[in-house]
């Protein structure tokens, strides 16, 4: 990695930040709470501008020249970023208190007044996709729309599947109290769930720290724990799916799309053939997975080796605990000496209380990172001092770079491709799991590092892809026999958990229902294969980066501040990448392997197998 003098800011804003439960984001830049009079004001411009702009432009498009088609792009825009500044203080509200019904009753008013002012602009997309291939040709290669070009050619990729302006309207009037409803209730009952934990009640952040400690029967208490806590709501969490499910399928066929995620593939700009040949390397190349956990087995001394064995420490190795500013000051070097960009946006999403760490009861679970349109992102976290909060801090504020640096191509310019989205976060948790890696002091330490990168690289790719294969599953045997039991959804985990682990482990009962602790299938249906596919991609990345220098993240910068203008594919081969060659995937899986190799050599040498 190139090196530059670290950066006496990036010192200061770490010091700044040494009490985790104090770090929490300050939303006054948005609005000052629910109660806030501009909320009401700017909901009412958004409704007052949608209808304006459909009496002004609906019908209208087949007589637009360019300029007139990009006066009512910038018209859009604006009426996007007023609705986007109103749901994201709504949003991240509500993910800190989703267990409060004030702000559950004023996230959903605020969607639903937002979704309202929205229809109007639904005609855009309709009327687009209706335009001759002849005129719609001419305007996407006038220069004045030059900015929006990838925007318009990627609305005509869902010509076939639209439906008439009425038909769009309703649906998205609908949606409030229909699909995002359940989200919100999936989501309202999930993070009110009260965990026990050997008599102490703890939250599911804390409680997925404890499936990783080094002592055996803690990690078995923590998954009871979880299956128990889990089970009690399994019938509100079993419906609530199975009506996202059913909307899915419903939405799907009005619209005739081949199969349940063929809308995803389209919005990802990934080929369908491409999506099959990823899955199919990685259930093809388990034998990597499965030997790091037989050296794993022999490691532990256990037997049978139990899933709540797959994330545990060696026992021989003492399992750091990562100090939050100490971390940061990591974190924050490592962006500055990639990109100097990297570290001036890294610092001030920082020191701008940008950043919500601490875990609390009615805060969701997991972590993501909030695109701002008018201004720096906002990253969510539940830190609790394992080595993996350290990666997954650098993601999401590998997120929040890509974000700064596309934002001025505006709504309609960002990235709506995951695996292009995905790609910007892994490089840079790559880059800090080397790190640490590298700085490990002793042969156990690297022994640890080795552990923790391996088995975040599998979690990143083997397991997202055995949860595709469960949401696959669950969704084509929802449509071809109705309803799916608790028992069903439970079935399914399992098969889709031994089709990547085999026989090597054994679940603890009760596991089989952690499906429901898997928000990506309900707030974006098909996403988690987007991972696996960044991740391996971000292997090739990295081994072009090694081989090229420094000159390379010049333009990797220059990728990630394209942001939505380009396709990936174009973006990734201006790097080296193509994704169509037959064994890529299976060769980034390889490159998994020689961490393996790594792993085996180290515990080798210190004679611990």
């Amino acid at each position: 990695m190139p090196t530059t003098m670290k950066s006496k800011r990036s010192g200061s804003a770490a010091k700044k930040t040494t009490s985790t439960k104090k770090i929490r984001w300050d939303l006054s830049e948005l609005y000052s709470g629910r109660d806030d009079p501009k909320i009401d004001r700017d909901l009412k411009r958004l409704a007052s501008k949608g209808r304006r702009f459909a009496k002004r432009y609906q019908g209208e498009m087949s007589s637009l020249d360019a300029a007139g088609m990009k006066s009512l792009l910038r018209e859009m825009e604006a009426i996007q970023l007023i609705a986007d500044q109103v749901i994201l203080f709504a949003y991240l509200k509500f993910t800190i208190k989703s267990n409060d019904s004030e702000w559950s009753a004023f996230l959903q008013s605020c969607q639903e007044r937002i979704t309202e002012g929205m229809a109007q602009t639904e005609f855009v997309a309709v009327e687009w996709s209706r335009l001759s291939d002849a005129k719609a040709r001419r305007l996407l290669k006038a220069p004045e729309l030059a900015r929006y070009r990838h925007f318009l050619e990627r609305a005509r990729q869902h010509k076939s599947y639209m439906l008439s302006v009425a038909e769009e309207m309703l649906a998205t009037r609908l949606d409030p109290v229909g699909a995002s409803g359940w989200r919100r209730y999936f989501h309202s009952v999930l993070s009110n769930i009260e965990f026990t934990h050997r008599g102490k009640r703890v939250t599911q952040p804390e409680l997925v720290a404890l499936m990783s400690n080094e002592d055996r029967e803690i990690r078995h208490d923590a998954v009871v724990a979880r299956a128990k806590g889990l089970d009690a709501n399994r019938k509100p969490l079993t419906f609530a799916f199975n009506m996202l499910l059913g909307a899915k399928k419903l939405d799907d066929e009005l619209r005739d799309y081949e199969h349940w995620i063929r809308r995803r593939n389209i919005d990802n700009e990934f080929p369908d053939d491409a999506v099959e040949a990823l899955v199919k390397a990685v259930v093809e190349r388990t034998d990597i997975l499965r030997r790091y956990l037989k050296l794993k087995k022999a490691l532990l001394g256990v037997d049978p080796f139990m899933s709540y064995d797959l994330y545990a420490p060696i026992p021989q190795v003492k399992k750091p605990k990562m100090n939050y500013a100490k971390s940061v000051e990591m974190i924050l070097d490592t962006f500055e000496k990639t990109r100097p960009a990297f570290g001036e946006i890294t610092r001030d999403v920082l020191a701008g209380r940008h950043v919500d760490l601490p875990p609390d009861k009615g805060k969701r679970g997991g972590a993501y990172c909030a695109p701002n349109r008018k201004g720096l992102p906002f990253v969510f976290m539940n830190w609790t001092g394992e080595m993996r909060d350290v990666t997954t801090l650098a993601h999401e504020l590998g997120h929040a770079v890509h974000m700064a640096l596309s934002k001025k191509h505006g709504p309609l310019g960002a990235s709506r491709s995951l695996v292009m989205s995905e790609v910007a976060s892994v490089f840079m948790e790559t880059l800090i799991a080397e790190r640490l890696f590298a700085e490990s002091k002793s042969r156990r330490q690297r022994l640890e590092m080795l552990r923790q990168i391996i088995e975040a690289g599998f979690v990143t790719t083997y397991r997202q892809i055995q949860f595709h294969l469960v949401e696959s599953a669950s969704h084509e045997r929802r449509r071809e026999q109705g309803e799916l039991s608790y028992e069903d959804l439970g079935r399914i985990y399992v098969e889709a958990e031994r089709k990547i682990y085999g026989s090597i482990m054994k679940s603890q009962r009760g596991s089989e229902n952690f499906w429901m602790a898997i928000t990506h299938f309900v707030d974006r249906p098909g996403y988690v294969y987007a991972y696996c596919a960044s991740y391996l991609v971000v292997l090739a990345l990295y081994a072009r980066y090694l081989e090229v220098g420094p000159s390379f993240l010049a333009k990797y910068e220059k990728v990630l501040a394209a942001g939505g203008t380009q396709s990936p594919q174009d973006l990734l081969g201006g790097l080296g990448v193509d994704w169509s060659r037959p064994d890529f995937w299976s060769k980034g899986l390889e490159v998994l392997g020689t961490y393996v190799d790594r792993f085996e050599a180290t515990a080798k040498e210190m004679k611990l197998i």
